[in-house]
């Protein structure tokens, strides 16, 4: 598409689209989150062998499995919250049809990292309401408390204080229980996104002029959204806004869902 009489010369090989891999795509995202999942489920059922164990031993063995124990609390806590991040980001793949590989890979990184509720919000997991706290214990955990060791403090009764809250959370099997919950919670949302019977997507998006690019999507249990990076010669004829944009794309589409959600899709202008 052109804004003027120019003839586009990009392709779409710098897009998203349904067909792209390579992490570009919400299966291998999931797949990566269902092995985290699974390995901390394997690792708690460790815990509670060892467990057993320890009751019948003494002196230096009873402390070997103390530690083992210590290490697959530890470490399962952290792999539910990486699975929660990754079914997250398995979900956002789906909000970036269209748009370029470079955005995502960006906003991936930097625009979301490992903020869980920014992430939560934007797939618009139903169950964030109830979960707030729970998903900002995990990006805590995630960003520092399973990763790495407690900074000493000159205040050696809060250096114990912390670490004893910490073990209090991650040996809790209750709350482990519910983390486990919670990650296939987000799981069953993200799984319906895009592929849901009752509620399918639309998806349409195109090159403007040389260097940009319109990628609109709807239904597929996600809000409408609009995205668009301007070209250089929408930016030089002073069309770079949403009322040019609007009669560019209605001009020359003619998808009704593009005009019947306009004004109330998200509406999104980027750079990249």
């Amino acid at each position: 598409m052109t804004s003027s009489t120019q003839k586009s010369r990009v392709s779409a090989q710098n897009r998203i689209d349904f067909r792209t891999k390579e992490g570009f795509d919400k299966i291998s995202w999931m797949e990566a989150a269902d092995h985290h999942l699974r390995s901390a489920e394997i690792l708690r059922r460790v815990k509670k062998r060892r467990r057993a164990i320890t009751r019948k031993t003494a002196g230096k063995a009873k402390l070997v499995h103390i530690q083992a124990m210590d290490a697959a609390v530890h470490s399962s806590t952290l792999l539910v919250g990486y699975a929660v991040e990754l079914f997250l980001k398995a979900g956002l793949t789906r909000l970036y049809v269209g748009c370029s590989k470079e955005l995502f890979q960006r906003d991936v990184k930097g625009r979301y990292g490992h903020d869980l509720i920014k992430l939560a919000k934007s797939v618009e997991y139903p169950g964030l309401t109830g979960n707030r706290e729970r998903l900002k214990r995990l990006g805590k955990i995630i960003l520092s408390e399973g990763r790495y060791p407690f900074l000493t403090m000159n205040d050696p009764s809060a250096d114990i204080k912390r670490r004893t809250d910490r073990a209090l959370r991650f040996w809790n099997d209750d709350e482990f229980k519910c983390l486990v919950a919670l990650a296939y919670s987000i799981r069953e949302h993200v799984q319906l996104i895009n592929q849901d019977e009752d509620n399918p997507s639309s998806h349409q998006s195109v090159v403007i002029d040389d260097d940009g690019y319109f990628a609109f999507r709807c239904g597929g249990n996600l809000s409408s959204r609009i995205t668009v990076r301007y070209s250089s010669v929408q930016r030089a004829n002073k069309k770079n806004n949403k009322r040019g944009l609007k009669s560019l794309i209605l001009r020359n589409l003619s998808n009704p869902l593009i005009r019947q959600c306009w004004d109330s899709a998200q509406y999104r202008c980027v750079k990249v």
